[in-house]
């Protein structure tokens, strides 16, 4: 155990001596006048354990990142679908509709920056072109 680690558990056990000592966690319990205290966790099980919390989150954040980027490759496609040949060109007509596709583009933008994003990127970009299909409109 490290030292920050040591500090916490003396800052809650100094927390848990203060409710104890002012009584701040009651229960009433059948009546007016019955009052019984409620049991104090365990001190092992106010800190995480084994990393869990940090591996969820961890997980959490990677799965959002590569779904974005397995997502962004899409807008291209939709932007040229709603030209003058395209499938969706109403979506001109719906009210800030363009506005937030060109808005889930900015991180993108920026993290195409970085080599790996780009050519993730750009992978995901052909993905997307050849299952969607958009009409040519450099003729």
């Amino acid at each position: 155990m490290d030292r920050g680690e040591e500090q916490v558990l003396v800052a809650v056990r100094q927390w848990y001596e203060y409710l104890d000592k002012t009584r701040g966690m009651r229960l009433r319990l059948g009546g007016i006048n019955k009052v019984k205290q409620v049991p104090f966790l365990d001190m092992k099980s106010a800190l995480p354990s084994s990393g869990r919390g940090i591996r969820f989150y961890g997980g959490l954040a990677v799965a959002v990142v590569f779904g974005y980027v397995a997502t962004v490759g899409v807008v291209p496609a939709i932007l040229r679908h709603t030209g003058d040949s395209g499938r969706l060109q109403w979506l001109k007509d719906v009210p800030g509709a363009l506005v937030v596709l060109e808005g889930y583009l900015l991180p993108a933008r920026e993290l195409s920056r970085i080599p790996c994003f780009n050519s993730a990127f750009e992978l995901f970009d052909s993905i997307w072109w050849r299952l969607l299909d958009p009409p040519d409109t450099t003729a």
